[in-house]
């Protein structure tokens, strides 16, 4: 089902802050107003859009294309794509289950699954526990975004020498290029991928080598915990230091507050992680990391990604929220403490994602911040995404009110996922959003990209 919506406000009333006064409507002409398509599950589930993802441009799909998304349901693990041509019109192709990878089943993917894009080609990984068929392992599947077929075979399970290691779902995933470290070497044409589950950090040197069959050769280290129950987050890899080579990041703290009230943001440099005959099958310990920043909440790193909010600097930011204090916190290069963007709404789970790129063509990126449990106009869970702008180490938001469906309703949880998508051969690219069973593609946002992407006015 596909409906297109109406925001009843011209660009004084957007960065006025009245957002939420739209209607739902099939009429979508007005120049003036915000453009917006809502597409919901193609079966009817409303467990689709627990993550949204944006494939880069490649020269094979900027001719006449629009966006091109994965998108992810968790029940029964559905996988599809959501492409749009130039004119806005729309195509969803969907797989799942078995139908994906057929020799063994799936459990239903967590409520945010681990899940990441290649920023490079039309590949994408997620990574959840297998079904009843392997008792529990876990798995990261790596799919071709062009026809959801498997672009690496099979998919890598973790069966190691102990099992309670083997059993750890994956909750961060990156793909990366690593050097090589620990004896460890990369073919630069494979490519790696970046893995935090539990206190594992794996890296998967050339995953895409469909010949190695054996997952428990791949890089694996394990990371110091003072808590039983300890537990990663997300994961991100760039320069963070500023020394021309990758850092990992990860985020880890206590599973539940009972366990513990702080947790901590973890940079390490590739051999501290990368460790001599430390493998999936025998993993030692990973050395201390460069850099620990303490946060005090549970949940630090739960969502994580790395930007370039200066384009002259060539070192990352690192951005991280905790959504137990409603907090995204960004470290920008050089600075001894990191920027702390917060909402004084309670229990909005501010920060549940996060997405950055250029949405009003200044070379810029945008920081994009999903709250899907904000309690807006009076119901409950209805969920709000902020846009902030960067300018001179200080981030201000785009509009004074937060972006939010028309007519909200219970449980419409939106901005449980948020991505940034090139918009084909015109250069701009889009806001999309994931709710409770829907995705949201923004064709046209006044005060960011005033023209329609569809028609360029």
């Amino acid at each position: 089902m596909v409906t297109r919506t109406r925001v009843t406000l011209g660009l004084a009333g957007l960065l006025a802050g009245g957002a939420g006064a739209c209607n739902w409507t099939t009429f979508d002409d007005l120049s003036s107003e915000v453009w917006v398509e809502r597409v919901n599950n193609p079966d009817d589930s409303r467990q689709y859009g627990v993550a949204v993802g944006a494939l880069p441009d490649t020269a094979d799909t900027l001719d006449g294309q629009g966006a091109n998304l994965v998108v992810l349901g968790r029940a029964k693990l559905m996988v599809s794509t959501l492409r749009y041509g130039g004119d806005g019109k729309h195509a969803v192709s969907s797989v799942g289950g078995q139908a994906i990878f057929p020799a063994f089943m799936f459990d239903d993917l967590p409520a945010k699954p681990a899940f990441a894009v290649d920023p490079t080609d039309h590949r994408f990984a997620f990574g959840s526990l297998t079904g009843n068929t392997l008792a529990g392992q876990a798995f990261i599947g790596v799919m071709d975004g062009d026809n959801l077929g498997v672009s690496v075979a099979p998919a890598r399970v973790f069966i190691g020498s102990d099992m309670a290691l083997s059993m750890l779902a994956p909750t961060g995933i990156a793909f990366a290029t690593i050097p090589d470290a620990g004896g460890f070497t990369n073919d630069p044409g494979l490519g790696e991928l970046v893995v935090a589950r539990g206190s594992e950090l794996d890296v998967m040197y050339d995953y895409a080598n469909s010949a190695i069959t054996d997952v428990g050769t791949f890089a694996e280290c394990k990371q110091a915990t003072s808590r039983a129950t300890e537990q990663s987050f997300e994961v991100a890899v760039a320069d963070l230091e500023g020394d021309a080579a990758p850092e990992i990041a990860v985020g880890m703290g206590p599973r539940s507050a009972t366990d513990g009230t702080t947790s901590e943001i973890r940079i390490y440099q590739v051999g501290e992680v990368v460790k001599n005959q430390s493998t999936v099958n025998l993993p030692t310990n990973c050395d201390p990391p460069s850099t620990t920043i303490s946060v005090p909440a549970i949940d630090a790193g739960f969502s994580m990604l790395s930007a370039r909010f200066d384009p002259a600097v060539t070192q990352a930011a690192l951005v991280y929220s905790a959504p137990s204090i409603n907090t995204v916190f960004v470290r920008l290069p050089g600075a001894t403490d990191p920027l702390q963007i917060t909402v004084p709404t309670t229990g909005s789970t501010f920060g549940y994602a996060l997405a950055a790129g250029d949405l009003d063509g200044d070379d810029v990126p945008e920081l994009v911040i999903g709250a899907p449990k904000s309690d807006l106009s009076g119901t409950t869970d209805a969920g709000a995404v902020y846009i902030y702008r960067y300018t001179a180490g200080a981030f201000a938001q785009v509009s004074a009110a937060p972006l939010q469906v028309s007519s909200p309703s219970a449980g419409d949880l939106f901005g449980k996922s948020v991505a940034v998508a090139p918009w084909g051969k015109t250069g701009q690219n889009v806001l999309v959003v994931g709710g409770e069973g829907k995705v949201f593609t923004y064709f046209r946002l006044p005060g960011l990209y005033d023209d329609d992407v569809r028609t360029g006015r």
